[in-house]
């Protein structure tokens, strides 16, 4: 909840997907550098003081993004940084820290603090060798789909709905594509409008969830009843074309999640020793002991 209010006032996840994502890691090569990014009270702001932002806003995997989804990140996070900063000097102006009433708020930042390091901390020491040792079997679990379609994309909400109804009628679906989608695919010669097999993920950071979602649901032949908003702000009318299981991701790919992965499970062990140890003792609202023998919900009952 900490930067709720710092997300709602700038702008949603989605934004930063806007754009297809061509990793950026080639450029990752240059010497690590630390570069003022803003000045505050005449003092310098690294890029190192924003980065548990950063991170928090693309999820950790900085790898992934191109140069301009990076770049927009960054900008953001700069800001979400100087919100940050002013709001808690203003907090520190009313006197909250040293009143006792909000003493178990300030702990419990401290407690939260300590743990993200420990976590940042125990996923970077998993050597390359245990990280690849993993990858089959988290490959696995997360099998992705491609899918297949043809798109008109739109400026306008009312064009949008135009087109619909054109299509309904009869229209043909790469004239409309051709003349008035703003989509690059619209510049094909063979079938204007169409997008080949393209990994979920992909199409979700170019066109947002709602499309994806959209996909999920239909059929070969089908076409959407209604204009999809995009996640620019676009309106599109889909052409379901088929789908097929994606080809596994690849290591790079899922390396910063198989290594989040792995610290869960070793912290998992950390936790369930101390409850096996006697350490920690559960009991029910009657006073009675309560067994527990790990610490993981149990499954639900079918």
């Amino acid at each position: 909840m900490k930067y709720l209010l710092l997300f709602m006032l700038f702008t949603s996840l989605a934004d930063l997907n806007a754009a297809p994502a061509k990793p950026a890691a080639a450029q990752a090569q240059a010497p690590i550098q630390d570069p003022v990014v803003l000045k505050m009270h005449d003092k310098d702001v690294k890029l190192s003081q924003i980065l548990p932002m950063l991170i928090g806003l693309v999820g950790g995997n900085l790898n992934s993004l191109s140069k301009e989804q990076l770049t927009r990140a960054i900008d953001m996070a700069k800001k979400m940084y100087v919100m940050q900063e002013i709001l808690s000097e203003e907090a520190a102006k009313q006197g909250y820290e040293k009143n006792p009433k909000y003493a178990p708020l300030y702990e419990r930042a401290k407690l939260n603090t300590s743990i993200d390091i420990l976590m940042r901390e125990t996923g970077a020491k998993f050597s390359e060798s245990e990280l690849k040792k993993a990858y089959p079997k988290f490959a696995n679990s997360r099998q992705l789909t491609d899918y297949k379609f043809s798109i008109i994309l739109v400026n306008e909400e009312a064009t949008a709905k135009s087109i619909v109804a054109g299509l309904t009628s009869g229209s043909k679906f790469e004239d409309i594509a051709k003349a008035k989608s703003v989509h690059r695919s619209a510049d094909r010669q063979d079938y204007p409008g169409l997008i080949e097999f393209s990994r979920e993920d992909n199409i979700g950071r170019e066109f947002g969830s709602e499309v994806v979602k959209t996909l999920k649901g239909m059929s070969v032949g089908d076409l959407t009843k209604t204009a999809l908003h995009t996640a620019d702000g676009k309106f599109a009318i889909i052409r379901f074309g088929g789908k097929r299981k994606s080809a596994p991701l690849s290591f790079d790919e899922l390396k910063p999640m198989i290594a989040m992965n792995l610290t869960n499970e070793k912290f998992v062990k950390i936790i369930e020793n101390a409850i096996k140890s006697g350490k920690v003792q559960f009991f029910g609202l009657d006073g009675k002991p309560e067994p527990i023998s790990s610490i993981m919900p149990n499954p639900a009952k079918a």
